[in-house]
């Protein structure tokens, strides 16, 4: 990077990765015409990714179905063994009870995944998982309001999350609930995690 132009830097990082490395394109202080500089963009043919998970295997897949080599390097020896230090597998999206920025983000997101997971499975890779759902129980007051803004205000589609009763609750987890929730129905849960 230093060679084609850029200023690296390493610099702290908060979280379990302590260090991240930056770079910045700078113009070569004896011109200034500075777009001039811009390095040829040339296909890499040969790509080192460090780390084993979601992101690392996404960008994988990416490269490689440019025709690009991919090498990936993980501490663990399987992949995603760590999984941001996350219990259970899930892939749901973040949904406040307003359409804000963040939630819409999430929203396209959560689709475009569940695109290319199921786009991978059809072409005959396998991994543990369900689209089964995700329930999440309002066993106390705070989830119960919750539950209720969502339902009044009717902010998203019906298959992406809604609210529902404790029967319906107990019915979709097999297992008897004294409370509602609201559900996710497109969801997908890693098969270790006992989906119903």
């Amino acid at each position: 990077m230093q060679r084609i132009g850029f200023r690296t830097q390493k610099k702290d990082f908060i979280g379990n990765k302590h260090e991240m490395l930056t770079g910045v394109f700078q113009q070569n202080p004896n011109s200034t015409k500075g777009y001039q500089l811009r390095p040829t963009l040339i296909k890499p043919q040969h790509v080192s990714i460090i780390g084993g998970g979601i992101a690392s295997a996404c960008a994988s897949l990416a490269l490689t179905k440019q025709g690009i080599k991919v090498t990936l390097y993980c501490k663990d020896n399987d992949l995603a063994q760590g999984a941001s230090s996350n219990a259970i597998g899930a892939l749901y999206p973040l949904l406040h009870q307003q359409a804000d920025d963040i939630s819409l983000f999430y929203q396209q997101a959560f689709w475009r995944a569940k695109e290319v997971y199921n786009s991978v499975i059809e072409q005959g890779f396998n991994f543990p998982h369900q689209w089964c759902g995700l329930l999440d129980v309002a066993y106390k007051e705070s989830f119960v309001k919750r539950q209720q803004k969502f339902e009044e205000l009717k902010t998203w589609p019906k298959d992406l999350i809604h609210g529902i009763d404790a029967c319906t609750a107990s019915k979709l987890a097999n297992i008897e609930l004294t409370y509602g929730g609201l559900f996710m129905p497109k969801v997908s849960l890693d098969i270790t995690t006992r989906c119903r």
